[in-house]
Protein backbone atom coordinates (compact mmCIF):
# COMPACT_ATOMS: atom_id res chain seq x y z
CA UNK A 1 0.00 0.00 0.00
CA UNK A 2 2.92 2.36 0.60
CA UNK A 3 3.85 2.18 -3.09
CA UNK A 4 0.25 2.93 -4.06
CA UNK A 5 0.08 5.96 -1.73
CA UNK A 6 3.42 7.22 -3.05
CA UNK A 7 2.20 6.95 -6.64
CA UNK A 8 -1.12 8.61 -5.79
CA UNK A 9 0.74 11.47 -4.12
CA UNK A 10 2.76 11.95 -7.32
CA UNK A 11 -0.45 12.02 -9.37
CA UNK A 12 -2.06 14.49 -6.95
CA UNK A 13 0.77 16.97 -7.54
CA UNK A 14 -1.32 18.02 -10.53
CA UNK A 15 -3.73 20.57 -8.99
CA UNK A 16 -6.54 19.42 -11.30
CA UNK A 17 -6.47 15.81 -10.07
CA UNK A 18 -8.51 14.52 -7.13
CA UNK A 19 -8.53 10.93 -5.88
CA UNK A 20 -11.86 9.56 -4.64
CA UNK A 21 -12.91 6.30 -3.03
CA UNK A 22 -16.13 5.14 -4.70
CA UNK A 23 -18.79 2.89 -3.13
CA UNK A 24 -17.30 2.92 0.38
CA UNK A 25 -18.80 0.02 2.30
CA UNK A 26 -18.83 -2.47 -0.55
CA UNK A 27 -16.27 -5.03 -1.76
CA UNK A 28 -12.75 -3.57 -1.61
CA UNK A 29 -13.83 -0.04 -0.65
CA UNK A 30 -13.56 -0.60 3.08
CA UNK A 31 -11.88 0.62 6.27
CA UNK A 32 -8.51 -0.81 5.30
CA UNK A 33 -8.37 1.21 2.10
CA UNK A 34 -9.71 4.31 3.84
CA UNK A 35 -7.05 4.13 6.55
CA UNK A 36 -4.13 3.43 4.21
CA UNK A 37 -4.73 5.88 1.36
CA UNK A 38 -5.35 9.63 1.60
CA UNK A 39 -8.44 10.33 -0.50
CA UNK A 40 -9.77 13.76 -1.45
CA UNK A 41 -13.31 12.44 -1.21
CA UNK A 42 -15.34 9.38 -0.33
CA UNK A 43 -18.62 8.27 -1.86
CA UNK A 44 -20.60 6.04 0.50
CA UNK A 45 -22.49 3.20 -1.17
CA UNK A 46 -26.25 3.41 -1.15
CA UNK A 47 -26.45 -0.12 0.27
CA UNK A 48 -24.40 0.82 3.32
CA UNK A 49 -26.29 4.09 3.74
CA UNK A 50 -29.73 2.44 3.43
CA UNK A 51 -28.79 -0.35 5.88
CA UNK A 52 -27.38 1.95 8.56
CA UNK A 53 -30.09 4.57 8.04
CA UNK A 54 -32.78 1.96 8.73
CA UNK A 55 -30.97 0.00 11.46
CA UNK A 56 -28.41 2.16 13.26
CA UNK A 57 -28.43 5.93 12.68
CA UNK A 58 -26.03 6.48 15.60
CA UNK A 59 -23.41 4.27 13.95
CA UNK A 60 -24.07 6.01 10.63
CA UNK A 61 -23.47 9.43 12.20
CA UNK A 62 -20.19 8.25 13.72
CA UNK A 63 -19.10 6.64 10.45
CA UNK A 64 -19.75 9.90 8.59
CA UNK A 65 -17.71 11.82 11.18
CA UNK A 66 -14.86 9.31 10.83
CA UNK A 67 -14.88 9.55 7.03
CA UNK A 68 -14.84 13.36 7.24
CA UNK A 69 -11.69 13.15 9.36
CA UNK A 70 -10.01 10.99 6.72
CA UNK A 71 -11.04 12.90 3.58
CA UNK A 72 -12.09 16.39 2.55
CA UNK A 73 -15.50 15.46 1.15
CA UNK A 74 -18.17 12.81 1.58
CA UNK A 75 -21.01 12.09 -0.83
CA UNK A 76 -23.89 9.90 0.29
CA UNK A 77 -25.44 7.77 -2.46
CA UNK A 78 -29.04 6.65 -2.28
CA UNK A 79 -30.84 9.71 -0.95
CA UNK A 80 -34.33 8.87 -2.14
CA UNK A 81 -36.62 10.55 0.41
CA UNK A 82 -37.08 13.84 2.19
CA UNK A 83 -36.19 12.26 5.55
CA UNK A 84 -32.89 10.93 4.19
CA UNK A 85 -32.22 14.35 2.68
CA UNK A 86 -32.76 16.04 6.06
CA UNK A 87 -30.53 13.49 7.80
CA UNK A 88 -27.67 14.07 5.33
CA UNK A 89 -28.13 17.83 5.47
CA UNK A 90 -27.82 17.69 9.28
CA UNK A 91 -24.56 15.74 8.84
CA UNK A 92 -23.38 18.35 6.30
CA UNK A 93 -22.85 15.79 3.54
CA UNK A 94 -23.11 16.11 -0.19
CA UNK A 95 -25.85 13.87 -1.56
CA UNK A 96 -26.88 11.92 -4.64
CA UNK A 97 -30.05 9.97 -5.32
CA UNK A 98 -33.53 9.68 -6.78
CA UNK A 99 -34.78 12.40 -4.42
CA UNK A 100 -32.92 14.87 -6.65
CA UNK A 101 -33.28 13.30 -10.07
CA UNK A 102 -35.62 10.37 -10.58
CA UNK A 103 -34.70 7.92 -13.33
CA UNK A 104 -37.31 7.95 -16.04
CA UNK A 105 -38.32 5.31 -18.53
CA UNK A 106 -36.84 6.21 -21.93
CA UNK A 107 -40.34 6.09 -23.45
CA UNK A 108 -41.43 8.89 -21.09
CA UNK A 109 -38.48 11.18 -21.77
Amino acid sequence: MIQIQTRLNEIKENPRVRIWLNDFGSARSNFDVLSEINFDGVKMSKELFWDLYENDKILLKHLIKMIKKKSNTIVIEGVDSFNKYIFCKEQQCMMQGYFFNEIRNSAVC
